[in-house]
């Protein structure tokens, strides 16, 4: 009972205090300024702990503040003041029920203004069981503030936000092994490799690759790139020490632009925990540093170098028809071949693989003006690939009808892989051509002879015999694309130095 009274008797006495103290205006205008906010939250273990802060002040004697806030997330379970000035004050809170929360200060026995900054009270909730919410607001408001004077003190209040979403540290452990450039079958590999003890470290970890590209109909940059996420369960084996991510998506004219990459790892039960550091780097630096690296050998170095021609050269040529683009921006502002020794570069064409066989098993398969035109080209995209075209000039071809077989063996350092592929309904494109794209040569595989034959309702119409180099080698010396294609048939003779094929 004793400490009861005495409880009231502080309550009372505070009351009173800021009771004589605001009773002591009139109508004085402002004079000082106080300024409150609410403090950074902290969130462990469903408890949050929120300060109140003094963060500008000119000087008050009394002030009442108030704390509102979703009680449907928070339930306030304590209030106690900060070791805020060293002057002695009378300071009440409560009751904690209340929402608003009141807290009033009184430094009545103070001569002078109290200027101090920084924590004024602590405040602690729990979190209410089940509340699903991303953040919650605590709003506050300085009700009332007075200067030893009786002068009203123009206060402003800044609200505050608990988030629940906490933030994953970054662990210098989460590294990636190596990354490393390969030449694919239809593609340039860009592979990223971590060691299984990196992988071991949480229940799981993510690759994170975002690629900057660019648009394939306006050639400029991609405001926001697609970011690429791949699971621990995802990555593919890499002997028996290594996981790894191969990325493939990579246009000739892209070599300059950037890949971000880093690693993300989550607990068992599927929470955000660590990442790695973002680090970053493009294609066109990884074969720059390969080309300069003494260590490896001649011909790897020679293929690094012919491949950053071959980049150089197709943004060249593709920038010329997209004159405004950022592809052609990136090709004045400079070379991806700046600092690259060139004379490591491939100097000379040996003989080229010029075979163009066609045979006609019917006169309307004809490679010239008559009912069914044949027609090949070849297109730069990840690698060289040939369009074999079709054209019906008498609409008198049924796609579901029309066939055509592709046919060629690639040879690399593992040994000779046939393919044979046949283009049929949905594979075929139909405009003014019905095309089929066979995109399944590597730069390696330029030289070899790929067998195209045409079946219409089951009967062979015509075949054709042709390569990649007998079409680079027919433009090598045009005054728009002979560079281009220059380029092109000195890296597929490089690679295959390099292989020794």
């Amino acid at each position: 009972m004793k400490t009861l009274k005495k409880a009231l008797s502080v309550i009372l006495g505070l009351a009173i205090m800021l009771s004589c103290v605001m009773g002591m205006q009139v109508s004085v205008a402002a004079e000082g300024t106080v300024a409150v906010s609410v403090g950074e939250a902290t969130v462990a273990d469903g408890v949050v702990t929120v300060p109140v802060v003094v963060d500008a002040n000119t000087g008050f004697q009394a002030m009442t503040v108030t704390a509102a806030y979703d009680s449907a997330v928070l339930t306030l379970v304590g209030a106690e003041k900060a070791a805020f000035s060293d002057a002695e004050d009378k300071a009440v809170f409560g009751p904690y029920t209340a929402n608003p929360f009141k807290m009033m200060w009184a430094y009545a026995l103070s001569e002078e203004n109290i200027t101090a900054t920084g924590e004024i009270a602590i405040l602690t909730f729990n979190v209410v069981e089940g509340a699903d919410v991303d953040s919650t607001d605590i709003n506050i408001e300085v009700t009332e503030a007075w200067d030893v004077n009786g002068n009203a003190v123009t206060a402003t209040a800044t609200d505050g936000t608990v988030d629940f979403v906490t933030e994953p540290v970054v662990d210098s452990n989460l590294v990636f092994y190596r990354t490393s450039l390969a030449y694919g079958t239809s593609s340039l590999e860009y592979n990223f490799r971590i060691a299984n003890t990196v992988l071991a470290l949480y229940d799981n970890v993510e690759v994170v690759i975002v690629p900057q590209k660019y648009d394939m109909t306006t050639l400029n940059l991609v405001e926001n790139p697609i970011e690429i996420v791949v699971a621990k369960a995802d990555l593919a084996a890499a002997g028996t020490k290594y996981m790894q991510y191969t990325y493939t998506d990579i246009q000739l004219y892209e070599l300059g632009l950037n890949i971000d990459y880093m690693l993300r790892a989550y607990d068992a039960d599927g929470e955000l925990v660590a990442v790695s550091e973002i680090f970053s780097t493009s294609i066109a630096s990884l074969l720059a540093d390969n080309a300069a690296d003494a260590s490896k050998s001649a011909a790897y170095r020679t293929l690094c170098v012919d491949t950053l021609v071959v980049c150089d050269e197709v943004m060249k040529n593709v920038a010329k028809s997209y004159a405004d683009s950022d592809l052609a921006d990136a090709v004045v502002a400079g070379s991806v071949l700046e600092g690259v020794d060139m004379s490591l570069a491939t100097q000379t064409i040996s003989a080229c693989n010029t075979v163009n066989n066609f045979v006609s098993y019917d006169d309307a398969y004809l490679q010239s003006t008559s009912t069914h035109q044949i027609r090949s080209s070849v297109a730069i995209g990840k690698v060289p690939y040939i369009n074999f075209r079709v054209k019906d000039q008498q609409n008198a071809l049924d796609l579901s009808k029309l066939e055509i077989n592709v046919q060629y063996t690639s040879k690399d350092s593992a040994g000779e892989h046939p393919y044979d592929k046949t283009f049929s309904g949905a594979d075929l494109t139909d405009a003014a051509y019905i095309n089929c794209t066979f995109d399944e040569v590597g730069f390696h595989d330029s030289d070899k002879d790929i067998l195209f034959t045409v079946y219409y309702d089951g009967v062979k119409k015509c075949e054709w015999t042709y390569s990649i180099e007998t079409y680079l080698d027919g433009l090598k010396d045009s005054e728009n694309t002979g560079a281009q294609m220059t380029a092109l048939i000195k890296l597929g003779q490089s690679f295959r130095t390099y292989q020794g094929l």
